[in-house]
């Protein structure tokens, strides 16, 4: 066997890179096809309704464990409007499902918000938003860079 793994070792380098750039592409095709046919589609907000945003922020849900311990690190995207309040991934953490395992993507009405509050062992910027989404109660924490004007844009 170790001759064997001698012998070939170039051409299994190159069979398990193209093995993985495989699955992932068939990965970022299903959860493509996935986003579309489920309608994962993000609301247009004009202009004039946005009142805060930030992009490069950081998160996780506090659904589970892995939501916990999976959080998101400097790729989310939080937007704050007159009516809802829009957390999601940016581009390419978007793909291959982790929106969906870590619980990262939400379009949030501001009636459906319970409470905003700041974290206040956290000198990082961070802010509990607690929700309820399709009869669920959820809650998620981000870390902001600039978390007052957060507050203040949605009324805290």
């Amino acid at each position: 066997m170790e001759q064997f793994v001698q012998d070939n070792f170039t051409l299994l380098i190159v069979l398990s890179i193209v093995t993985t750039l495989i699955t992932a592409f068939i990965l970022i095709v299903a959860s493509i096809l996935y986003r579309t046919i489920n309608g994962k589609n993000y609301p247009v907000i004009p202009e004039q309704e946005i009142t805060f945003t930030e992009r490069w922020v950081s998160g996780a849900s506090q659904k589970n464990v892995l939501t916990k311990l999976g959080g998101a690190s400097n790729c989310l995207s939080v937007t704050v409007s007159r009516n809802a309040l829009v957390i999601r991934p940016m581009f390419p953490f978007n793909l291959m499902f982790f929106p969906e395992v870590y619980d990262l993507e939400h379009v949030v009405a501001r009636s459906e918000i319970s409470r905003i509050e700041p974290i206040a062992t956290s000198d990082l910027g961070s802010v509990l938003v607690e929700f309820e989404s399709d009869g669920q109660k959820k809650r998620i924490e981000l870390t902001f860079r600039r978390r007052d004007e957060f507050l203040r844009a949605v009324n805290i």
